[in-house]
């Protein structure tokens, strides 16, 4: 929040003629990836509104439809900013990634940890990521693996 007010205080500082809304990208940036989509909105629209109110006091060339006009295309434009920094910050901290190379038993499918134990294969990934598991028995180890059972063959 600080952040922003120097950034519009800079801005409104330099005058009408010389103006700098590109600077509201960074507070914009800021506020959606360390705060959330709803931080950054709000700073989307806060900052463009904010500006023109403050740009009411200095006289300038242009009118007040063409302020307006001004300030909502920056709300759009910011507001669609804060939506995709959002998005991207909140998919990054969904994302744990196990990179390298896994010492793994071609036998047993066991994975040796850094500690030389081995450890089964699912439980190690859920461990080191966010993968989850659900089994189920492909048709050739059905096949395999209850065909003796039965008398009847397991259909794929």
């Amino acid at each position: 929040i600080v952040f922003s007010i120097g950034v519009l205080l800079a801005d409104f500082g330099a005058g009408p003629f010389i103006r700098m809304p590109v600077l509201f990208a960074f507070p914009i940036i800021l506020a959606s990836w360390y705060c959330g989509r709803a931080a950054g909105g709000t700073m989307a629209i806060a900052l463009p509104i904010l500006r023109t109110v403050l740009e009411a006091t200095l006289p300038k060339p242009w009118g007040l439809f063409d302020s307006l006009a001004n300030t909502v295309v920056l709300v759009l434009a910011f507001s669609l900013l804060a939506f995709l920094v959002s998005s991207v910050a909140a998919q990054r901290r969904q994302i744990r990634i196990l990179q390298g190379l896994l010492p793994i038993c071609s036998f047993g499918k066991k994975i040796r940890t850094r500690a030389n134990l081995w450890e089964q294969m699912e439980s190690y990934i859920s461990r080191n990521s966010e993968a989850k598991f659900s089994h189920s028995v492909c048709p050739t180890c059905a096949r395999r693996e209850y065909a003796a059972d039965s008398d009847e063959p397991v259909r794929p």
